[in-house]
């Protein structure tokens, strides 16, 4: 009798412990603890309530975003155009008719062209063009010079240098009236500058200006 309840007492007491394990086992399993992919949030399962906790997206320093700049343009200054001409005198320059135009010369100038016409309002035309940088002088097709206008050499278009120089335009008279306008424009490689005061020549014996 005594052996057989020592087996019982044993074994109520295994089966205490595996309660008690058993129990203990529950107890862990009680909460489950399940993060989303982008670790934002958590979820917990609490004896069957559910509990969800949401965290703030992780912070990006700005310092390390790179930034696509757009290059400025390049910018080109382009380099002064000249100055203005200043006619010295206009008028008869013989008793054969001849008419000559003296101007000082315009600062940053590498070219004269000279204009013409028989009003002062125009239109004026191109009548002869003196290069300094060539030293080359052309009149136009048309422009009777004082050799005749089959003739390639005219009188030397310019006295002195820099600006000092003085330079001469000397052409038959054309007719057409008392009195001739001139105005000469200077150019460089920049283009060209300011057009000057108009001026009139008097033709020889006729009235003044």
């Amino acid at each position: 009798m005594t052996d057989t309840w020592s087996r019982k007492l044993a074994a109520a007491v295994v089966v205490a412990a595996a309660l008690a394990a058993c129990s203990s086992s529950h107890d862990g399993l009680a909460t489950t603890t399940v993060a989303s992919e982008s670790s934002s949030s958590t979820t917990s399962v609490v004896d069957g309530s559910t509990t969800t906790t949401t965290s703030a997206p992780p912070v990006t320093d700005a310092a390390t975003v790179p930034v696509s700049a757009t290059p400025a343009p390049a910018t080109t200054t382009a380099g002064p155009r000249p100055g203005a001409v200043t006619i010295v005198s206009a008028g008869s320059s013989g008793g054969s008719g001849e008419i000559e135009v003296i101007w000082n010369a315009a600062v940053g100038a590498e070219i004269y062209r000279v204009y013409r016409a028989t009003a002062v309002g125009g239109p004026f035309i191109i009548v002869a063009t003196v290069n300094i940088v060539t030293g080359d002088a052309t009149v136009h097709s048309g422009v009777v010079n004082v050799y005749g206008d089959s003739q390639n050499f005219w009188p030397r278009p310019y006295h002195g240098t820099g600006m000092s120089a003085t330079f001469h335009y000397v052409e038959l008279d054309i007719g057409g009236g008392p009195h001739i306008y001139y105005r000469v424009v200077a150019f460089n490689s920049n283009g060209h500058g300011p057009t000057g005061a108009t001026v009139c020549a008097q033709i020889y014996s006729q009235p003044a200006c």
